[in-house]
């Protein structure tokens, strides 16, 4: 496969031999106009086809673009966590934002997955194994390279990102300790420049180590971020750029406009970026189209037949329409220890009642794009070596309710609309965020569905921007999200999803697992290693029934006409650096998105208070709406 190149003024050279990769994976809440509907469509694509033809970024060399300019694009949620490495943080909206402002990662990814050294970060990565099988790595950092606040990235930085990010110090909210928690030691070289890092067992891909993934954000923390409750908190309602190192800074945050406004990096020592100003401005999805009309915002998904109509009916001048593959599995996340999702017959029978091609219909109707069915989270299944993982048969009520009545799940009486056990109503609440309407037709679609075999899945429906919120606090029972691939290799996901680790949400999980995961990183062969990694992932759907997947999907955006070096990109990280407008756009982006100066920093504290009377608010209103509701049932 043949990719258009970009010309740029670095070079940036591949370790031979680098093999794919995965970081902790990204998650994002479903709903933001990835769905279907009726009318004309995009032109045909499939997962299955070839892959160039998925990847589409308008490539340009940089003397072909304008210098300056604004860049204005949409975001479902601000917040309010911007610690990326925290699981309260480790959305795809936060990770988004950072992956400009926070770049400090050993490792880039070319659209197939294949590792490029950083040499904004690093000048050498390398890794040796001596004669006794001992693994090491050894790096050798730029020393150009320092945080916001003056601070060098030497040593001392990844000294202390590993004695966190390993968990040996507990209270840290880490995503994942995976590959961290495999090192024996790490010491300096010749100079505060040089380490080598001595890992207790042979760990695999090596890369995973300071690798931000195909997102592009950091992996490493700065050395004043040194305590659990500066960790975990110190982030929330405050990026805090004096503690990141990248591109573009933070200029404003107006936590009330919901809009983040960043600007070149003055102590930015790499190449200088070619726009003068990138904003991500938060809104609901219905309310991206006519955005993107008023010129509000320069880009919009228009990955579903209505979304589609609406702006190419609007006009076909303006802007140009990109289409790729989406790099995630989207899917059903069940928590085991919701109300009756700890029964592991209520998953078992939501996996098996749930038509799952239906369901990837209701998204994908219209659009012309042809997948099958994942059933794994681990791999995209164009790899030659994906395996589908799913445990059972789905759209089979039939045998979801041969699982409930074995469970003692029944009917009670003729009359009763759904099952219960001792009393109890079988009732799954399914947390749902936005307005998006293809994704509310997907939600009821699911509901009819489990209502056939007698489960009640009683929605809860929230604001997008609660998504990191409820999520990251586990404060649901099954949820509809996508699940971003940081690169090709399936290594670290199994740790995410199936260990007993703080980054799978669903609680679910035994030390037997546990160690079979660990002893995963130790298999050198690659091939022999993905077999594993799936094997696990079989295992453990069987055992818990707690990941269902049921798509994987397009990138259909409408890009404002004449934006360069960004779109659907496969597993390519984003230069930011590079992305600009090209010399006969016919403008620079200046005439539309946010007006700076209608933009007001706020106060942490002030949104903390805010955030505190909201509450307050909700629950006066519930309270009140109780009340009613009582004076109703006595009337």
């Amino acid at each position: 496969m043949t990719f258009p190149k970009r010309r740029t003024l670095r070079r940036r050279a591949a370790l031979p031999g680098a093999v794919l990769a995965i970081g902790a994976l990204t998650l994002s809440g479903c709903g933001d106009g990835e769905g279907g509907g009726g009318g004309s469509a995009p032109d045909e694509a499939s997962l299955s086809g070839d892959l160039a033809e998925v990847y589409d970024i308008n490539a340009q060399p940089a003397d072909a673009l304008q210098e300056g300019g604004q860049l204005t694009l949409p975001i479902g949620h601000l917040g309010p966590n911007f610690n990326g490495l925290t699981n309260a943080g480790n959305a795809q909206d936060t990770r988004q934002i950072l992956s400009a402002v926070h770049t400090a990662s050993a490792w880039r990814l070319d659209p197939e997955g294949d590792y490029v050294l950083n040499e904004d970060y690093f000048l050498s990565a390398e890794q040796e194994i001596t004669d006794d099988g001992v693994q090491l790595l050894h790096y050798e950092l730029n020393p150009e390279a320092v945080w916001n606040d003056g601070t060098p990235i030497d040593f001392e930085t990844y000294e202390h990102t590993l004695a966190i990010r390993s968990g040996d110090e507990e209270g840290y909210d880490l995503v994942s300790t995976t590959a961290y928690d495999q090192v024996e030691s790490v010491e300096q070289g010749e100079d505060e420049w040089h380490f080598t890092i001595t890992m207790e067992e042979m760990y695999q891909p090596w890369q995973s180590i300071f690798n931000g993934g195909s997102q592009g954000d950091s992996p490493i923390i700065h050395p004043d971020v040194d305590t659990p409750e500066e960790f975990n908190d110190g982030f929330v309602n405050d990026v805090r750029p004096e503690f990141l190192a990248g591109p573009f800074t933070v200029d404003t945050m107006d936590l009330a406009a919901n809009v983040i406004s960043l600007v070149p990096n003055e102590n930015w020592w790499g190449e200088a970026p070619v726009l003068d100003r990138l904003n991500f401005a938060t809104y609901e999805a219905s309310a991206t189209i006519p955005a993107f009309q008023n010129g509000e915002i320069d880009a919009t998904s228009v990955a579903t037949r209505p979304r589609y109509e609406e702006l190419t009916e609007w006009s076909e001048d303006g802007y140009d329409i990109r289409r790729g593959q989406r790099m995630a599995t989207c899917g059903f996340v069940l928590n085991g220890d919701a109300t009756n999702l700890d029964d592991v017959a209520v998953r078992e029978a939501i996996f098996r009642v749930l038509d799952r091609g239906q369901l990837a219909a209701i998204q994908f109707e219209g659009i012309n794009w042809d997948e099958e069915t994942p059933g794994s989270w681990l791999m995209m299944p164009f790899d030659e070596r994906y395996e589908d993982a799913y445990p059972v048969e789905d759209d089979d009520p039939e045998g979801a309710e041969e699982v409930l009545e074995e469970a003692g799940w029944t009917f009670e009486s003729e009359d009763d609309e759904f099952r219960s056990r001792d009393g109890e109503e079988l009732r799954v609440v399914f947390n749902t965020f936005g307005d998006d309407p293809i994704n509310q037709a997907m939600v009821q679609a699911a509901q009819s569905m489990a209502a056939g075999a007698g489960m009640n899945l009683d929605v809860n429906n929230q604001g997008a921007g609660q998504f990191g919120e409820v999520v990251g606090g586990r404060d649901f029972g099954l949820v509809n999200m996508c699940y971003g691939k940081a690169g090709a290799d399936p290594t670290s996901a199994p740790n995410q999803f199936y260990s007993t680790g703080d980054g799978n949400l669903t609680g679910l999980g035994n030390e037997e697992l546990d160690d079979r995961i660990s002893e995963l990183f130790g298999i050198e062969d690659d091939d022999e290693r993905f077999a594993e990694a799936q094997a696990l992932e079989q295992e453990a759907l069987s055992e818990y029934f707690h990941y269902l997947a049921y798509a994987n999907g397009p990138v259909i955006t409408a890009f404002r006409e004449g934006l360069a070096n960004y779109g659907p990109s496969l597993f390519e990280t984003t230069d930011w650096t590079q992305v600009g407008w090209e010399d006969d756009a016919g403008h620079d982006g200046t005439d539309t998105g946010v007006d700076v100066e209608e933009l007001e920093d706020t106060d942490p504290e002030d949104a903390d208070e805010d955030a505190d009377e909201a509450e307050d608010t909700e629950a006066e209103e519930a309270d009140e709406d109780a009340d009613e509701e009582d004076a109703d049932e006595e009337d």
